[in-house]
């Protein structure tokens, strides 16, 4: 969650922010469209576990989003500019946007959900039909060197995977706490399993009832 706690004093940890809106923030609030990230943090704040099929717990979920949605601003990718001119009073995004947010407003805060929230990281892979594999490896190589990743995380303010990037990372990155999870929330992060494709239909119904 990022939040403008020049707007709201309370939690910021935790998913109520977008799914039970504050009154202060009401009308300002910003929720990516992603489907797998949204439906997990709900299912999360209903108690449900990733990939359940329960018709009880979907429901709750099918109908809080439902109800939650005219109480936010956009569902959108750009938030960075909205943060900066406080049009965005919060938002469901990623960190990295929310260090950027941060800079650009010093009121912007991260918070993680303690009913669950969603961990990620992005790859990069080789095709099987690749036309110039041995390139590609090449260019893998650049990336994964550490000065390098550390330039790419630099630009984009994510973390990276890479050992021994952390030295070559900007000031404003060291420590941010962005990047850092908090001790005792850590458990309420996971990394997102594929669910089965019945499962998965179920899903995208409700996330299609979200979005009309």
């Amino acid at each position: 969650m990022i939040v403008d706690t020049s707007l709201y004093k309370g939690d910021i940890n935790t998913s109520s922010i977008f799914l039970d809106p504050p009154a202060e923030l009401v009308g300002k609030i910003n929720v990516a469209p992603e489907m797998n990230d949204v439906m997990f943090t709900t299912i999360r704040y209903f108690g449900g576990q990733w990939c359940t099929a329960d018709k009880e717990v979907l429901k709750k979920v099918h109908d809080k989003l439902v109800e939650a949605k005219p109480k936010w601003i956009a569902m959108d990718y750009g938030v960075i500019e909205k943060f900066a001119s406080h049009d965005f009073g919060a938002a469901f995004y990623w960190n990295g946007a929310a260090i950027r947010s941060r800079l650009a407003n010093k009121d912007v805060k991260f918070g993680y959900p303690k009913e669950g929230f969603p961990f990620f990281m992005d790859s990069a892979a080789i095709l099987k039909d690749a036309k110039n594999p041995e390139n590609a490896k090449l260019f893998l190589n650049f990336i994964m060197d550490p000065q390098n990743a550390a330039m790419i995380s630099g630009f984009a303010k994510y973390a990276n995977g890479i050992k021994g990037s952390e030295p070559f990372l900007p000031d404003e990155m060291k420590g941010a706490p962005e990047l850092t999870v908090p001790k005792e929330l850590e458990s309420a992060g996971e990394f997102l399993k594929p669910c089965a494709p019945e499962v998965t239909e179920i899903y995208s119904k409700i996330w299609t009832d979200v979005l009309k």
